[in-house]
C-alpha cells in the first residue's frame, strides 16, 4: 500500500499497488497482528453477482478489538454505531485499488 491522504468527513484514504483481493489480504495480516478481531470478510462483487447485477472489485473487510472500542462506547453508547470498526478497498473510476477507512479521531469526535 502506498500514498495516504486524509479527505473530508473523516475519510483516510490509501492508494495499492496490489490488486483488491492482495490488499485484503495484505490488510487482514496487518490487523491480526495487531490483536485485532476480523468478524467480516464482504466480497460485495460477488454479491451483485448473485443478482445478477455487475460491480468491480469491493470488499469491506469488518474489525476491531474489545479493548479499544469498550471503553469508547462505555462513555459514548453512540460509538456502537460506528463500531467495530471498516475499512472498505475497491477499484477506483481509474481503476487504481483504494482503501478507505475512518480516521478514529473523527471517531472519537463524532461520538464524545
Amino acid at each position: 500500500m502506498a500514498q495516504q491522504t486524509a479527505t473530508e468527513h473523516g475519510i483516510i484514504k490509501k492508494t495499492s499497488r496490489y490488486s483488491v483481493d492482495e490488499t485484503t489480504d495484505k490488510l487482514i495480516t496487518i490487523l491480526k497482528s495487531k490483536d485485532f478481531v476480523i468478524f467480516a470478510n464482504v466480497d460485495h462483487q460477488s454479491g451483485a453477482e448473485k443478482t445478477g447485477l455487475s460491480l468491480t472489485p469491493c470488499r469491506t473487510i469488518i474489525f476491531g478489538n474489545p479493548q479499544g472500542g469498550t471503553p469508547l462506547m462505555q462513555n459514548a453508547p453512540s460509538a456502537a454505531l460506528d463500531l467495530p470498526l471498516k475499512a472498505a478497498i475497491y477499484n477506483n473510476s481509474n481503476n487504481e485499488v483504494e482503501l478507505i477507512s475512518n480516521q478514529p479521531n473523527w471517531l472519537a469526535e463524532r461520538h464524545l
